[in-house]
């Protein structure tokens, strides 16, 4: 088992990549999960969404001033919902209230919010749904305020669906570069995906995103029609389905062009290579 594998059915998490998929859309500017959260009845007029939280753990230099960072890493981005929700009666007014609890406690249900002219996501938990609706006045019947806060535990926003790269060509050559651009502004982990129409002598692949220095390798015996799946949000390699060893560190993609590079030892191979990745945003 490499060192960077984790099985996440083991350890009973979640998927952070965005599963299960984008559900069926809401039309409102912003909803949980498809469930929309701008509409005549349930109107959000205050979003807070701000950036990640960094976890920085530091230590102090030695007989002088001053520290050095010894990890870095963004863990979660907190979101806050606020709003009225507005109904002819008090019963149908409590039945949306019903319904928006029930649909805000989905685990890891997506957020869909507009930026920038385009729709972001989040996969988020509602950790403050306790208090969501603490300010109801109970002499307004027909109303209620809402306040509720999200907790997405991958930190960074990001597009309904993943950019899909195809390599224009087969990789026949010892050392074959390819450059996949990443629309977002935050790193973002890929899919990729190699297969091997012909394995020849082929027993070793490497594949680096030079732009990161980031670089994997899978040592194994290889039979044509051989399909690899690398997950690198869930830092797994298979093949075939079945999960393998790698070495070295499963690579993201950073802001802008990537220039990635796939080394295959020996001959007689031919390999496509297909690469998935969500656009990120800080």
């Amino acid at each position: 088992m490499s060192d960077y594998q984790f099985d996440g059915g083991l350890l009973d998490t979640f998927s952070l990549d965005g599963l299960p998929n984008t559900p069926t859309p809401s039309t409102d500017d912003i909803s949980f999960n498809g469930y929309g959260l701008q509409n005549e009845s349930v109107r959000t007029r205050f979003v807070q969404e701000s950036a990640p939280t960094l976890e920085l753990n530091a230590r102090s230099y030695p007989r002088a001033n001053g520290a050095y960072a010894e990890t870095a890493y963004w863990r979660e981005t907190k979101i806050t919902l606020r709003g009225t929700i507005a109904k002819p009666t008090q019963t149908t007014l409590e039945q949306e209230m019903d319904r928006v609890r029930k649909n805000l406690a989905v685990f890891g249900g997506l957020l869909k919010l507009q930026f920038a002219g385009e729709a972001r996501y989040y996969e988020c938990y509602a950790t403050g749904l306790d208090r969501i609706f603490a300010e109801r006045d109970y002499f307004n019947v027909t109303f209620t305020s809402y306040e509720v806060e999200l907790t997405a535990l991958h930190p960074f926003g990001r597009s309904g669906n993943r950019d899909a790269f195809d390599a224009a060509y087969p990789i026949t050559s010892a050392s074959t570069n390819f450059e996949i651009t990443h629309l977002g502004t935050a790193i973002s982990d890929p899919l990729i995906y190699i297969t091997l129409g012909t394995a020849g002598t082929a027993s070793l692949i490497t594949f680096t995103n030079t732009t990161t220095e980031e670089s994997f390798s899978i040592t194994d015996t290889f039979n044509d029609g051989d399909f690899l799946t690398i997950d690198c949000e869930q830092k797994t390699v298979k093949k075939n389905g079945i999960t393998i060893d790698y070495s070295g560190i499963l690579p993201t993609l950073v802001s802008g062009p990537n220039i990635c590079n796939v080394a295959i030892n020996n001959a007689g191979y031919s390999a496509t290579l297909s690469i998935q990745h969500y656009q990120r945003y800080y």
